[in-house]
């Protein structure tokens, strides 16, 4: 929803012409106009500065008797600043009251922007315990800055640009925070309440989380909650226990054939039939000692692989229970280990 070059100029230079000469500069005040001024000259540097313009022409709009050239001005800046429901207002105003004066380019593009905004406007309807509760609203991504609005009787409805959007209430240093995800069309509603947060004695919500009325909340951090991360850590740990109980069980098969294959390195030969009825005779305690050395490799395997799920699995149940690390918190590390027909584990830890 960007503007042209060209749009604007005709915005600035035509309320700023028109809207205040002649007949008309003699019925408007030397303060209306100093406002107006200020917001030309705001609306004109690089960057414009949206916001200080914004306020600027509203003060000048009430201090001119509400004249209708001043509107262009203030729908351009409440577009800037994404306050679309003022922006509809304010150009829908300008041209209804502006038919016959202005450009028909001019009134063409307002046109689409009004279209484009229409468009791309979601409700939110803000309730709270808090009869005049301040909040701020910002989207996601967006280069505007938060925008302040008050609740009025402890409500309030928003009519805000589809995307991710940031909106904050504050009661004397008490934050919290909603974050919702708004398509074209959609009509949300949500509830900050501090009377409940006040009898518990709680601090500040953290982001993502408020005291509503049954409303699941978006992108909860609680810390030491089971979260995915934590789940998935749970679920490595246990396959890596579980390769290291088989190690444990390769590791004792390996020192049974070791002693099985010394006690037989005196006996001859151990036969047996092959498929064509010849006998072919191995040596007993050679075939204990490559039985040995197998198990061996496979115990050094599922010793390392279990080594390394296990302490993969345990820092991650470690950092899903905590929302901000703590150097003083307890910690633990598996570190593997491996043996010429075998392996372990060790356990090194701060408690």
């Amino acid at each position: 929803m960007e503007w042209s070059l060209k749009r604007f100029t005709w915005v600035v230079a035509a309320l700023f012409v028109l809207g205040f000469s002649g007949a008309a500069r003699a019925e408007t005040s030397e303060e209306a106009r100093a406002y107006f001024q200020n917001g030309v000259e705001l609306l004109t540097e690089t960057p414009p500065n949206y916001q200080d313009a914004y306020y600027q022409f509203k003060l000048a709009y009430e201090k001119s008797d509400k004249n209708w050239k001043v509107l262009g001005n203030l729908g351009l800046c409440a577009l800037k600043l994404e306050r679309d429901a003022e922006a509809i207002q304010y150009y829908s105003e300008y041209i209804e009251k502006g038919a016959g004066e202005l450009q028909e380019e001019e009134a063409r593009q307002i046109q689409r922007d009004l279209l484009l905004l229409q468009g791309n406007m979601a409700q939110v309807e803000i309730t709270s315990d808090v009869p005049d509760l301040e909040l701020s609203a910002s989207r996601v991504g967006s280069s505007a800055p938060a925008q302040i609005h008050k609740l009025t009787g402890g409500k309030l409805t928003l009519s805000l640009r589809a995307g991710t959007q940031e909106i904050t209430a504050n009661k004397e240093g008490k934050p919290q925070v909603w974050e919702v995800t708004l398509a074209p069309g959609d009509a949300k509603k949500h509830t900050f309440r501090f009377a409940a947060e006040e009898g518990s004695g709680a601090g500040p919500q953290p982001k993502g989380v408020s005291a509503s009325s049954g409303e699941p909340q978006e992108s909860p951090k609680r810390s030491g909650g089971m979260g995915p991360l934590r789940i998935a850590g749970i679920a490595t740990t246990g396959v890596g226990i579980g390769a290291l109980v088989a190690g444990g069980i390769f590791g004792l098969s390996t020192k049974k054939q070791e002693g099985e294959g010394l006690d037989q390195a005196d006996d001859p030969n151990v036969c047996r039939q092959d498929g064509a009825g010849d006998t072919v005779c191995a040596s007993s305690a050679e075939n204990a000692f490559d039985k040995a050395r197998t198990s061996a490799m496979l115990s050094n395997i599922f010793f390392i692989g279990g080594g390394v799920l296990a302490t993969a699995g345990v820092t991650m149940i470690i950092l899903g229970g905590k929302s901000q690390p703590d150097d003083s918190a307890a910690t633990l590390e598996l570190a593997p280990s491996v043996l010429p027909l075998g392996g372990g584990i060790t356990a090194l830890g701060r408690f």
